[in-house]
């Protein structure tokens, strides 16, 4: 159609407003152009439909005084009032011809150029946050042991599994809050001794022993935050059986610990002094153990163990707490408390199942 006629061309053709010299050099140009053809009919049909639901339309009919002027004597010639009649008539007319153009034009447009600029889609302003989650990825010592893991002869240690570590999966943006965070306990290791165990350092010959019976160490992360990992390596060497006894990791927002939530806990029998623990002991290893704390919220990590399977000893290589930070919450310096072995009152502890 490039070049022969333009879509207002067409449209005026079908329905009859164009002049008859351009009207006639459209209808040879029709003979040989199908689809124009076509074009021409739909229109028509478009306007025919048009006229007749105008003709559906009622008639204007004439006023009772005007009915009486012209049937009186010496009435004035009834022209004013015919052409009056026309004018009437002529408005919705012109209004239906505007109508058939538009409808027209929208049709040709739509049909012979298709790759015309697409409508404007508006996204929202602020969409919807999608909670993406991906599984937390734990660097492990390259220390694996070699043949069957070694087995404690104790009903509540787990037999040791020959698969990898199942995956704990964490929203996207979590870390190692606890990496080279300071570190204290209720043992008689000075401070600075203690950073070992957030050194990321996981090789099992550089554990920390911090003495027997019932010992705690407890990770200042600076901030309150939301916690979804807790990983610990005790001390393990390759083809050793080891599991340490009533290992349990509590979270609180308070540093004397008087308010507190267990995320794992093995102490099956209350040994520790504590609620009594779901969880099942394990044999320390490489793989160390990577607790789920489901996004619990609080400001600091304690670890306690009672002991081991081979010796009264506790030890410690290395304890990450993987979580998100708070922004609202500021960065401040570890809050200091007594190093007493004396435990300190329990009121008011959530426990929480499900770890790994």
């Amino acid at each position: 159609m490039a070049n022969k006629y333009t879509e207002q061309e067409l449209t005026a053709f079908a329905i009859g407003e164009l002049d008859e010299p351009r009207a006639a050099e459209i209808e040879k140009m029709l003979a040989s152009d199908a689809e124009a053809r076509r074009t021409v009919e739909e229109l028509r049909d478009v306007g025919a439909l048009l006229t007749d639901e105008f003709a559906a339309e009622p008639v204007p009919e004439l006023t009772s005084a005007q009915r009486r002027r012209i049937e009186s004597p010496g009435a004035p010639s009834r022209q004013p009032i015919q052409l009056q009649l026309r004018v009437q008539l002529k408005i919705p007319l012109s209004v239906a011809a505007s109508i058939l153009v538009l409808i027209g034009l929208a049709f040709l447009v739509g049909k012979y150029w298709p790759e015309s600029e697409p409508a404007i889609v508006r996204r929202p302003v602020n969409p919807p946050q999608i909670d993406k989650r991906i599984a937390l990825e734990i660097k492990y010592p390259r220390v694996w042991p070699s043949g069957t893991p070694g087995v404690v002869d104790d009903p509540h240690v787990a037999i040791p599994s020959t698969e990898p570590p199942k995956p704990i999966y964490v929203p996207v943006g979590t870390v190692n809050l606890s990496r080279d965070q300071a570190v204290l306990s209720n043992s008689s290791i000075p401070a600075d001794k203690l950073k070992v165990i957030t050194d990321g350092d996981k090789k099992g010959a550089t554990a920390l022993d911090i003495g027997p019976g019932l010992k705690w160490v407890q990770i200042d992360l600076g901030a309150r935050a939301e916690i979804y990992a807790v990983a610990v390596w005790h001390y393990y060497e390759v083809g050793e059986a080891r599991a340490y006894r009533d290992v349990i990791v509590q979270v609180s927002d308070d540093p004397g610990f008087t308010k507190y939530a267990t995320v794992f806990s093995t102490d099956h029998d209350k040994s520790a002094g504590m609620e009594q623990g779901p969880d099942m002991g394990y044999v320390e290893s490489p793989s160390g153990k990577v607790i789920d704390c489901k996004g619990i919220a609080g400001r600091y990590v304690r670890l306690y163990s009672k002991g081991n399977t081979i010796d009264d000893r506790n030890h410690y290589t290395e304890v990450e707490v993987h979580g998100v930070k708070s922004a609202a919450e500021s960065t401040t310096s570890p809050t200091p408390f007594p190093t007493s072995t004396a435990i300190p009152d329990r009121g008011g502890a959530v426990f929480i199942s499900g770890s790994m």
